[in-house]
């Protein structure tokens, strides 16, 4: 794994992307924490097909049996309109044919058919700062610069399995937690987003009782918007009625 290039913000791309990751390994051995991988279904998409070999080989050689893979754009929306769709996203950034970001944002918002809170490693030959903010701010969980090592992409897949970062909500992004990926402290409220991952790697997947967990979720994503939209009127209403006041007082 390469590090970020200058410029770009360490705490998403390359091998220090935070704090709490450098230490998976550490924390997995603490844990004691077994993953099986034979279940967990992983959708890869990149254009670039030797990448694409490479990536599916390493998940392979790890214990990965379920790896759909695609080479565009359109190849990857077929593929998460499938329910139930992958456990795992490993998408790279710039596909031909349309907006990675802009799908992982209509995916967070629920405007696609596919699991809202589904992991999303994005990866990228490019790491500018433009790419990073929007990859950032799209909603996805990681953003990986190639080429990929192989403890690099084990390391964030167990990171997602055991110790995602919690989703924030806010009027216009659904997604992990940035400030805390930023070192700063987030006043909103956190959710702990369905996880299928966890729950494949840790030998228990009850679509049933997973769907039920994805609803709940949903009903306080909605929630916690409507509550974000409710604040911003709020204070638009704490600064209008003044100024409305003083025009009329005035006239």
């Amino acid at each position: 794994m390469r590090a970020g290039k200058a410029g770009v913000e360490d705490s998403w791309v390359g091998d220090a992307m935070t704090k709490d990751h450098k230490t998976d390994k550490s924390a997995q051995s603490r844990a004691g924490t077994t993953l099986e991988f034979e279940k967990v279904s992983v959708l890869l998409v990149d254009p670039d097909r030797a990448a694409r070999d490479s990536i599916r080989n390493v998940l392979h050689n790890n214990g990965f049996r379920s790896i759909e893979t695609g080479g565009n754009y359109e190849q990857l929306r077929r593929a998460l309109e499938v329910r139930p769709g992958p456990d795992l996203l490993i998408c790279e950034a710039d596909l031909e044919g349309g907006d990675l970001c802009a799908l992982i944002h209509d995916l967070r918002h629920q405007n696609t058919k596919a699991d809202p809170f589904l992991p999303v490693i994005a990866i990228t030959w490019s790491p500018t700062p433009e790419l990073v903010q929007r990859v950032v701010n799209s909603g996805a969980d990681d953003l990986l610069v190639k080429p990929l090592s192989t403890d690099a992409l084990l390391q964030r897949i167990y990171t997602l399995a055991v110790a995602r970062r919690p989703f924030v909500v806010t009027s216009d992004y659904v997604g992990p937690d940035r400030h805390r990926t930023q070192g700063r402290p987030n006043k909103a409220k956190l959710l702990q987003a369905p996880n299928r991952l966890s729950a494949r790697t840790m030998g228990g997947a009850d679509q049933g009782a997973f769907q039920d967990a994805v609803d709940k979720a949903l009903a306080a994503v909605t929630g916690q918007k409507i509550g974000r939209h409710v604040e911003h009127i709020e204070a638009l209403l704490q600064y209008a009625i003044p100024v409305l006041k003083a025009r009329r007082d005035a006239g």
